[in-house]
Parts: structure tokens; sequence; C-alpha cells
């Protein structure tokens, strides 16, 4: 799954956005940054293309982004399929972007007037904004911090990139297709009705691998699904089935937060929220029947078409009730002998079928085991490293020694080849760790002396274990109750005399009673959010426990009465006795304690000599860690969070064995001891905080270049920082510095190139550092001090300097082989680009005022994308490579000749715009799609169109010297030539039947416009501020209108065939900014006899404006449906560009869409409302007389309103659409 961020990098791509790409990539997500990557336009419409969570983060700057605004509509015009879009709101409030207020606002008029762009595009742009804003969201001001913003969009997507990933069936699906088969023919998905289906089978036949399979194959025809897996295990207490049902909610309508705390409010919430959607859902392992209740209920509670599969080893828990019928299950057999062998070699020989030689040894062993899937992945793993006949001989003896049924025991014979640290190991994971992420119970094994790394491997290659996308440590159940049944056969009749315990009840009753034994090596107590006092005279017996993690419950009196053996203790302390002694403890876990702890007493005796790991995390009372003489040899130290930390001690000079130090959001450190230069092991030092949280620290140790081993240097965000000691440079392991925005300024040393193994430099906002000679990413965006950048690595990739203000020149450049990208927009005093390398593929140099001139671009055979938009003193642009496929070269006042384009075969984007000195247009390449030509003030007439049979969008904006439009290809499909107010004929359109949008806005001298009538696909007709000669010479076919949904004429009424007319009064509150008229209805109430049913809404609008092209006021018209008070759905209309004068706009309103669409069908009883809101901009200019004095400084005005009521059948696209064309006709053929 991949993750595309769509955001203005001026805006937040240094901060926020940048913060929340990092957490997600931490959080294993694919991301695609556009403007940091720099792909070229191909590369990022595949990119949105193929993205399954789209993140707009709308800023102050958003809108002023083209590519921003390209790429939101972009994904906006894709074909429907799932996919998440994610708004969020920074800075913003979501009306700015729904309506294009306040910054929105002022980037449109920016867009409009200085770069000339086309009011179609716009048109796209807003109607791509009001339709994001109304998804769901976040908005900043909402969180306190931007790192809990970070945190919970991270949370979001990481559900939905569980929810979307498809479910790991199995490496070797043997026999699946034909058992998949049957359950779809018991499935029938083409009925309508709601049906519970049950796969009953005995433990590890295959019933989860089936369920799996069918799951990932039918749930994209579902609106929401849902796998619960292991419900047998966690029903076992009150909280697991909550958090069945909260996980439930969670999947099938999004919700994180369901507040649900009991299972009788979750029954209820879940019945009366399941039957709103066509859902697929499975319950994986039912052992009871009041699961089911608990969870899914009866069929009546779903929605038609909804499916629930159920799988259980127990058939009368799908009979009770008789929720399951008898015809809809399915009861799963095993493997046939064929499958079973296949199966089985797979597992131990790697191949489909056995060795020549092992062939009947095969077949023996294959017999025993009955066609079970499990048994066969378990045995034939363990055969795998058996090398000897003998071997196998014996252990097919063994397995006809085990009764058919006895799985367990079969499965056992694969645990009993294990040695013994590698059983440990295997019980640990059974009993404590299933979920837990692999590398943490590594680092506890580790401790233990346990050869971890080799003994999962082991586990792994024995199909005893899986290890899940998350690093996280899986187990089948059978083998999970193994596992456990292993361990409580120790002893059956007294746990404190077994080796594990887990069990909550078990570990009470043990505790309370004085009964654990020195056979007692690890216990993990887990409580239920109740927490419980424990007293620490009950572990006294229990002389050789060795793992030891308390959750929900407090020890109460002295810690000399644990272990002396402990050697991993994880339990949250109120407060640290004198009497703390553990001489064998690895891992110490004392997170979230209250404790302050001072182990300074004068004491000097190593506390924990063997102390490896020690977490703190959010320690909130914490000031100031123990003595570092008490634990020598730690190699991890974890204080994240810890917000009253005040210093580190000197004495953390004696860990010459640390290797990693977090100490991120620990926000009262102003200063590191210098004798953190002694950590010669040290290889991540992370001091770093957020946009939201800036650090204190105002220095870094003098001797920081001592630490050789330092691979990662995280200090963004402490801004008091403005210097890096003069031994930075001996830091010769750095691969990963991240210093944004710290301030740096002048402190860089010149043998800052002794850095040689630096991969990724972030100094953004910042000064730059000289060379670095492995260096491929460098971001120094907003560096406002600097003037020129020294001479760079040739393993550089992406530079990016934008927005460095006073960047007056740059290196040489030319011997950068590897430079994929540079970008360097913004820099206001850079006259020259000096030449480049033939790697360059993407090159943007926009708003860069001063740049006058450009290098040599012929050569460079990979570049893909040129943007020098703005570059207000440049007057040539130099010859083009062939490669090239988009080039945008608007804004350039001086421009005074253009390259020869025609020879650019791959060229399919072109826009050109704001000249005052062309007059030529030149020959154009034959393969473009997108063609725009905006306020190019000296041209009369567009070259021949008609040979480039690939051009779909053509754009001739605000040109105001032009006359002609000669010819257009026949795959035309957008076309808009508005505020051409010279312009006197256009070619004869009725070749064009792709053509579905047609804009002539204030084309005031054309009179006439061919074969309009022959359009049978525009479904977006504006002619608005046009001569009405226009439609006065041919009559207006129906089959014109049929496809239309959005039209815009001259004219001043509403037909008289609408259901509902209103004469609009006005109701202005503060004359001189705001207007506001509203009108409603009642849908009225339609026999349901007759089969009739709504299915559109037609809505006229009579408007009134002034020519506020140039003032681009914010205006809108909103049509919302409420249902008994509640808005249920709404829309709205905001395309009202045009000229002084009436005008009528007429929208075909499609009610499943919208900016809510409507999920129920429209009913009788209902209310329309229309509302029109007018917010003027400062610069306004005022209306016309006629408007009154009353009026005199509004530029637009609703005067009529209508609504139609489409229904079907009664109202056929044919009829609305002759009387449509009736009423225009009868308009302009008088």
């Amino acid at each position: 799954m991949e993750v595309f961020l769509n955001f203005c990098d001026e805006g937040t791509g240094k901060n926020f956005t940048g913060h929340l790409n990092k957490a997600l990539t931490d959080s294993g997500i694919s991301t695609f940054l556009p403007t940091q990557q720099q792909h070229q336009p191909s590369d990022i419409q595949r990119a949105i293309e193929g993205c399954d969570v789209f993140i707009a983060v709308f800023s102050r700057n958003y809108a002023s982004s083209f590519f921003c605004l390209d790429h939101l509509s972009y994904l906006l015009s894709l074909s429907k399929r799932e996919r998440l879009i994610l708004p969020v709101f920074y800075t913003v409030e979501p009306s700015h972007v729904r309506w294009q207020m306040g910054p929105f606002e002022e980037a449109f008029v920016d867009h409009k007037i200085k770069s000339g762009l086309a009011e179609e595009i716009m048109q796209k742009w807003r109607s791509s904004l009001k339709e994001v804003a109304d998804f769901n969201g976040w908005n900043m001001k909402d969180f306190r911090t931007e790192a809990k913003l970070v945190n919970k969009i991270v949370k979001h997507v990481s559900m939905e990139v569980v929810r979307k990933t498809p479910l790991h069936v199995a490496d070797h699906p043997i026999g699946l297709d034909s058992r998949v088969a049957d359950v779809m023919r018991l499935l029938d998905l083409n009925t309508n009705d709601t049906q519970m289906i049950g796969i009953h089978g005995m433990g590890g036949i295959g019933k989860t691998t089936l369920a799996k399979a069918v799951f990932n194959h039918i749930k994209s025809s579902f609106t929401s699904s849902c796998f619960l897996s292991d419900i047998r295990e966690k029903s076992e207490n009150i909280s697991g089935v909550v958090t069945l049902q909260k996980q439930l909610l969670n999947d099938l309508f999004n919700e994180e937060d369901t507040n649900i705390n009991d299972v009788h409010k979750g029954i209820n919430v879940i019945k009366s929220r399941i039957g709103s959607k066509k859902i697929l859902v499975v319950l994986d392992d039912v052992s009871d029947h009041n699961q089911l209740e608990k969870l899914v209920g009866k069929r009546d509670w779903h929605c038609q078409g909804s499916r629930i599969i159920i799988t259980t080893r127990d058939e009368h828990v799908l009979n009770v009730h008789d929720r399951v019928r008898n015809h809809h299950i399915y009861k799963l057999e095993g493997l046939n002998d064929t499958e079973s062998l296949q199966l089985f070699s797979w597992h131990a020989f790697r191949r489909d079928e056995p060795m020549q030689q092992y062939v009947k040894l095969s077949i023996d062993v294959v017999s025993t085991l009955g066609g079970l899937p499990l048994a066969l992945e378990v045995l034939g793993s363990y055969l795998w490293d058996q090398t000897t006949i003998q071997a196998w001989e014996d252990t097919v003896t063994d397995l006809k020694k085990v009764p058919n049924n006895d799985v367990m025991l079969k499965l056992k014979i694969s645990y009993d080849g294990l040695n013994e640290k590698e059983k440990q190991i295997f019980l640990d994971i059974a009993c404590f760790f299933i979920g837990e992420n692999k590398d943490y119970a590594i680092d506890i094994w580790k401790g233990c002396r346990l050869p971890a790394s080799n003994s999962i491997n082991r586990l792994l290659q024995r199909c005893l274990i899986k290890i899940d996308g998350g690093k996280c440590l899986r187990m089948h159940d059978q083998i999970h109750a193994m596992g456990r049944c292993i361990v409580e056969l120790e002893n059956l009749d007294d746990p404190g005399s077994r080796s594990r315990l887990w069990d909550q009840d078990v570990i009470f009753d043990m505790l309370k009673n004085h009964k654990g034994t020195s056979k007692v090596r690890s216990l993990m107590l887990k409580g239920n959010g109740q927490e419980q006092s424990l007293e620490t005279e009950a572990f006294k017996s229990m002389t050789n426990l060795k793992l030891l993690s308390i959750s929900d419950a407090c020890l109460i009196g002295s810690l000399k009465y644990l272990s002396s053996e402990l050697m991993w203790l994880k339990c949250p302390l109120r407060s640290l006795p004198d009497d703390f002694r553990l001489e064998k403890l690895i891992y110490l876990d004392l997170s979230k304690s209250d404790a302050v702890f001072d182990l300074s007493n004068g004491n000097n005796k190593q506390l924990f000599p063997k102390l490896k790991i020690l977490k703190l995390t959010s320690c909130r009372n914490l000031k100031r860690i123990p003595n570092c003489s008490l634990y020598p040899n730690l190699e991890k130290m974890i204080l994240e969070f810890c917000s009253k930390l005040v210093e580190i001690p000197d004495s953390i000079g004696v860990l010459r064995n640390l290797v990693s130090l977090n100490l991120q959001h620990c926000s009262s450190l102003k200063k590191l001891p210098d004798s953190l230069g002694s950590l010669t092991k040290l290889e991540e030092l992370d001091v770093s905080f957020d946009s939201n949280n800036y650090g204190q620290l105002k220095e870094l140790p003098k001797n920081l270049g001592s630490l050789i081993s330092l691979r990662t240097l995280k200090i963004g965000f402490n801004t008091s920082l403005t210097r890096l000691p003069s031994t930075f440079s001996g830091l010769c392991s750095l691969e990963e510095l991240d210093a944004r925005p710290c301030n740096l300024q002048g402190m860089i040393p010149d043998d800052f190139e002794k850095l040689s193994s630096l991969r990724n430099l972030n100094v953004s906002e910042n000064v730059l550092m000289r060379d670095h000679s492995q260096l491929e990413n460098m971001d120094i965006s907003g560096c406002k001090l600097l003037v020129t950048i020294p001479e760079l690595p040739t393993s550089l990739v992406h530079l990016d300097a934008f927005g460095c203000v006073n960047l007056q020149s740059m290196p040489k450049l030319s011997h950068l082989s590897k430079l994929h990208t540079l970008w360097i927009s913004n820099c206001l005093q850079l006259v020259a680009i000096p030449e480049l390398p033939t790697s360059v593929e993407y090159l943007e140099a926009s708003g860069c005022v001063n740049l006058k001139t450009m290098p040599k671009l012929s050569h460079l055979s990979k570049l893909r994308a040129l943007v020098i938009c703005n570059c207000e003193q440049l007057i040539a642009i130099p010859e083009l490579p062939t490669s090239l496929t988009i080039m945008r070269a608007f804004g350039c006042k001086r421009l005074q000749t253009l390259p020869k384009l025609s020879h650019l075969s791959k060229l399919v984007d072109l826009q050109l715009s704001t000249s005052n000195h062309l007059v030529a247009f030149p020959d154009l390449p034959t393969n473009l799609w997108y063609l725009g030509v905006i306020k190019w003030k000296c041209l009369q007439t567009l070259p021949r169109l008609s040979h480039i049979s690939n051009l779909k969008c053509l754009q001739v904006f605000d040109c105001g010297e032009l006359l002609t439009i000669e010819d257009l290809p026949i795959a035309l499909e957008t076309l808009d030539a508005s505020y051409c107010p010279s312009l006197q004929t256009i070619p004869n359109l009725s070749h064009l039947s792709q053509l579905h949008m047609l804009k002539l806005i204030n084309c005031k001298r054309l009179s006439e416009i061919h074969g309009l009538s022959g359009l049978k696909s525009l479904s977006t007709l504006h002619l608005s501020g046009c001569n009405p000669q226009v439609l006065r010479r041919q009559r207006l076919e129906k089959e014109m209108f049929t496809p239309l949904r959005s039209l815009c004429v001259p004219g001043s009424k509403v037909p008289n065939w609408f259901t509902h007319k209103w004469t609009m009064q006005d109701t202005t509150e503060n004359p001189d900014w705001y207007m506001k008229q509203t009108v409603s209805c009642i849908v009225p109430r339609v026999s349901e006899e007759g089969g009739l049913h709504f299915r559109q809404i037609m809505v006229c609008l009579v408007v009134y404006s002034s020519d506020f092209r140039f003032t681009h006021p914010s205006h809108r018209v909103t049509l919302s449906l409420k249902r008994e008070g509640t808005e249920v759905y709404r829309v709205s209309f905001t395309n009202f560009t045009g000229s002084h004068g009436n005008h009528m706009y007429f929208h075909l309103v499609e009610l499943g869409r919208g900016d809510m669409p409507l999920l129920d069908p429209m009913v009788g009883g209902d209310q329309i409302e229309l509302v029109n809101e007018s917010e003027n901009w400062k610069g306004k200019i005022e209306a016309k007389n006629e408007l009154g004095p009353s009026m005199t400084s509004l530029c637009f005005l609703l005067k009529e309103a209508g609504i139609h009521f489409v229904y079907k059948p009664e109202d056929t696209k044919d009829s609305i659409s002759e009387k449509l064309a009736d009423f225009i006709n009868s308009l302009y053929l008088q």
C-alpha cells in the first residue's frame, strides 16, 4: 500500500508534512512525495492512480500551488475505486477550502489574474476542493500538538493498511481452489438475501486458511468487511469480547473511538449500526453460540446482501437457534492422498514431490496424518533436516504409535526434536509473546543468554511459529495450545510448580495463597484494566524467577523478596526503595512509573552490573537518572518523553558499551555532558522534537566528534542550538543527520567533507554545509541567509534549494553524473543556472524573478519536465531535448523567442502564457494532450491543430487579440476559449463526438457556433457574456441536452414547467460585505403503487452579476436536503463567472453525489433548502446602478430560483431534455 501526500512544500513540506512522512515510513508505510522526489508528471499520475490512501494537507499556501490542485483534481477524475481520501486542515478552516475563502480565495485570484489560468481548470479545482473538504479528516486546531495529530493520522492509516492488505492465506495453497469454489456456491452472491455460512471441521484442518481465501476473493463486493480471528481465545474474558466488538465496528464503520465499555452496550450499538450497509464478516474459531450473539446477532439485524462466515470446530455452535441453516454448513475434510503428499513434499523437500529414495517413507508419513494440513506442514518441516533414512524410519515408527485422532501428539514430535534452548524459546512464545514484536523478545532472550536469532529461524523453518508483516510473533492455535499444554502438564494440580504462569486467575490465586515455588521461571500478568495490589512477599518462594512482567497492578512491600535470578523486569513503580538490587538483571522497563529515582545515596556498589537495556519512557516525574556507574554494561537507554528530565549525569561516560541513546521529547533538557564523547560504540543519538514542541538544547558536547561509531544523529527542532562543535567532522560513520530547523549559522568547519559516510542530510532552514562525498539527498530549502552554494559531491541525486531567497550563485553542476532532480524555485536573486549534467530529469526554476539566462538543455537526454514559471527577466528558452514530456513557461513577461517544439515527440503537456513580446506561435508536436495558451496578448490566430490527434484539452484563455481558431482535432474533450473578446470564428464542432465541456465565456464578438446542436456528449456548456446571436441561428435538438449536467446561457427567467419557483428576496447582514438569501420547499409524497421514485433534481438559478472577473468575490448557492431537521444531503454551486447582465444556470443534481452524498432515497416530507451567500472581496467593483442604491456595493445577486423534481419512470431523460430544448429554443428563435 502506498500513501500519496498532497501538500504545498512551501506551506508544510519542511515541518508538518515532513514529520508525517517520517512517521509513516517509520511505521513501515510507503509514501510518495511528488514535490520532494520530483518525479516526472507521468510518474506522479501513476502514483496517484496506484495509491490506496491520499492525504491532502490544506495549509494557507496550498491553493497557491498549481501542482497541489492539479494532483487533487486528477485524483477525483479517476474512475471510482476503494481509495481512502483524508483531508488535514493545517492552519486553515474547512470552510476556507470548501468555499475558497480567505487564503484560498486570494490564491484563486492570483491564479486568474497573474497566471492567467483558464476558468475550466479553476472550476475543476474548486469542485475538487469542495468535494474533499467534506470528507472525514482532521483539523489541527483540535489537537494540542502536531505530534498528536501526526500520531492520530499514522494510527488511522496503519489501520487502513491492515484493512486493505489481503490476508495471507498460505505459502502452498494445495487443494484450496476447489474448496473455495464449494463455499462460493453456498454464499451465492447473486442473491440479495442475508446469509450466514458455517465452515466446520477439526483443528488444523484448514478452516482459517479457507476462510481467508474466500474473504480475499469476495470482500471487494461489499461496502465494508471485517475478519475477526481467534475468537475462542480472545473471548476468554469480558474485556476480550469488548475488544472484538470494537474491532468489528472500527473495521466496518471506521470508528476508532466507539465508547463501548461493556458487552451489552456493544450488542446494542452493533444491532443499531450493522444493518446500515452491505457487509462481509468472518468470525474465525467460534467456540460458543453466545459469541455469535454478542458479535453479529441474528440474520434480520443485517442489510440485504450481507454475508456472515463462521468457522468452528463445534457444529452445535451453528445449529443453536437455527442461526445457520443445515444446507449452509460446509464440512471441511482433509486433503486427499495426492494433495497431502504434494503439501508434505513442499515442506520436507522444498519441491512438489518426494526425492526418489524417500517416496515410500513419505507415503508412510502422509498416511498417518489423515490429510491434516497443519500436521503435514509441521512434520514435513521437521523431516527437512533429518538427513538419514534411519531418522525417517524412526519418525514413521513414532507416528504409528499415536492414535489417528491425537493431533497434538503428532505435532509434539516436531517439538521433541528441538534442543533444550530452542524448546525454552518456543514455550516462551506460546505462553507470553504471541503478538509481541520479534526484536523486543529477542532482546530479552539474548539477555537470558539464549541463542535467540538462530532459534527463531529454526522455529520458522519447522513451521512452529510465523512472523507477520509487523514483525510480530504468531503461532497456529493448535501449536499454541500444544505449547501451553506442555507447560500445564509439568504439574496439573499445582500451577505454582510450573515453569511459566500467564493466566490471570491462576496467578492471583497462587500469589494470594503464597503457593509459588522455585520451579516458576517466568510470570507475566496482564490485568483487566483495574489496578490491583500485590504483596511482594508472595514472590519470596519463587527463587528461580527470571522473567517478571506486571501491568495493571502495583507491588506493595520490599523488593528484596523478588528473585535474585531476575533477568527481565517490567513493572511501573510508585517508589524506588533502597533495597532495589538485582545483580543479574539484563532488561529493566519502568516506563510510566510515578517514582522519582534517587539512587545517589553514596552507595557505589553496582546494583545492576549486567543490565543491558534500561527503558524509562514517559516517567513524568523523572528529573535525573540514577548514577550510570550502577549499570556500567548498558547498551540501550530509552528516556523519551521524560518531560522533567533536566540533566544527564557525567557518569554516562562509563557506559562504554552504549549503542543507542533516546532522549526524544525530553523538553527540560538543555545540555548534554562532555563525557558523552567517551561513548565510542554509540550508533544512535536522538534528542529531537517536532514543530509544536521545540527543544531547549543549547549546545552539543565539544568532543562530539569522538563518537566514531555514530550512524544517526537527530537534533531537529532544538531552535536554541546555533552551532555544531568544531569536532563534528570526526563523525566518520555518520549516515543520517536531521537538523531541521535548528538555526545553525556560520559554524560548519571547512573539514566537513570528512563525513564520508553521510547519505541523508536535512538542514532545511539552516545554512549549507560543505562537501559531503557520499551525500545523495540534500535539502537546504528555506536557508534564507545562504548566498552561494559551495562545491557539491558527485554522489548527489536530489538537490532542493527552494526558497533560498538570497542565493546569488550556484557551483559547477555538470560533473554531478547522478543528479536527477534540481529544485531551485523562488531563489529571488539567482541570475543564471550553470551547465547541467545529462542525468537531470526534472528541473524547476519557477519564481526566480531575476533569472536572465538558461543553460544549454538540448543535450539533457533524460529531461522529462521543465517548469520555469514567473521568471520575469528571462528572454529566451534554449533548444529543448526530445525526451521532454511536460513544459510550463507562464508568467515569463520578457520572453521574446521560443525554441522549436515540433520535434518533441514525447511532449504531452504544454502551457505558455503572459508574454508581452511573442507574436508567432511555433509549430506543435503531434502527441500533445493538453495545450494551454494563456494571456498571449499579441496572438491573433492559433496554428492548425487537427493533426494533433491526441489533444484532449485546449484552453485559450484571455488572449485579447485572438480573432480565430481555425480547426480542432476530433479527439478533443475540453474546449475553453473564455475571455477572448475579439474572437469571431471557431470551426464547426459537429465532428467533435467526444467533446464534453465547452466554455466560451465573454466571447462578445462571436456570432455563431456551428455544429453546437450536433454535440451528443456535452455535459457542460457555458456561454455567459456571449452575444445572444450565437443561439439565434440554429435550433438546438433535444439530443444535445440529454448528457448536459451544467448549462449557463444569457437569460432571466425560470421555465414555467419547474415544480417550484421563487423570486428571491434579499436578507442582508452587514451590507458592505455579506448577503444571504434563503428559500425552501417540502418534497411531495409520491404514490408507491405507480412505481414512482425520485431520480434527480434540476435546479435553475437566474443570476445577475457585474463583470467581477478581476475581483473574484466568493459566491455560493447551496442546495441541502433535511430530514426531520437533520441535514442529510448537500451540494454547492459556485461557478458564477461571467460579465455584466442576467444569466440562467441549470444544474442537474445527482443525489448520490455532492458535498454530502445522500445514502438513502429522497422521500416525501423531506425539506429542500436553497441558500445564496455572497461574500465580497475587498477590492470589489461596484455593481451597476440598476441594482438599486442599497445594493451598489454588491457584484452578485440571485434574482430567481427554481427546482424541478425528476421522477422515474415518469420523467424519462428524453422528456426532460425535450422540455429544456424547447425552453431554450423559445428564447432565442423568436
